[in-house]
């Protein structure tokens, strides 16, 4: 069976820049902030199920991860695209869907030349699930600053899976926060 690729946006869902930037793929870890983040993160934050990541792929994952901030500083859709698996699905808080690495190079080409155009991103990595030695899952928050505008923030899920020696982003989630409802 051949599994559709592309954007799905759900008809009642208004798009946001939240939507946007899951479907550019936002969800994984930049490297600015991976070195510092690996060597600060203690080892209990890091929890495992079953299996424990080996070193050299935690090393590796972080290598990703600054793959990752190289190509969005230089706003490279088709690098960001390597770093996803073929069957890469990122989904928003907001509804949206998107399947496929073409379509995600093609979001983050529009994303890169259009609204996040010289943004920065700040994400954190608050855990890291090994669920198999080939398949992490990773959880955390981050910030999207842009010139002139209040700072965007949310939080994340990211899977990675490991295909040969190479580490690829496999799946990725945005839960959207909410405002705290007003005092009574």
């Amino acid at each position: 069976m051949r599994v559709p690729t592309g954007r799905f946006p759900l008809p009642s869902v208004r798009p946001t820049l939240h939507a946007a930037l899951l479907a550019a793929g936002l969800a994984a870890l930049p490297a600015g902030t991976a070195r510092a983040q690996a060597q600060a993160m203690p080892a209990s934050n890091v929890v495992t199920r079953g299996v424990a990541l080996a070193p050299a792929d935690r090393a590796a994952l972080v290598r990703h991860r600054e793959s990752f901030e190289t190509a969005w500083a230089r706003g490279d859709a088709r690098a960001l695209g390597a770093l996803m698996s073929t069957r890469v699905v990122a989904g928003s808080g907001e509804g949206s869907l998107t399947v496929g690495r073409e379509a995600m190079e093609k979001s983050y080409a529009a994303l890169l030349a259009g609204p996040m155009r010289g943004a920065t991103l700040h994400i954190t990595v608050e855990s890291q699930d090994a669920i198999r030695p080939d398949l992490t899952v990773s959880h955390g928050h981050y910030e999207v600053r842009r010139a002139g505008q209040a700072p965007m923030r949310a939080r994340f899920m990211t899977m990675h899976e490991r295909v040969g020696d190479e580490w690829l982003i496999r799946s990725m989630q945005t839960f959207t926060p909410t405002a705290a409802p007003p005092a009574r």
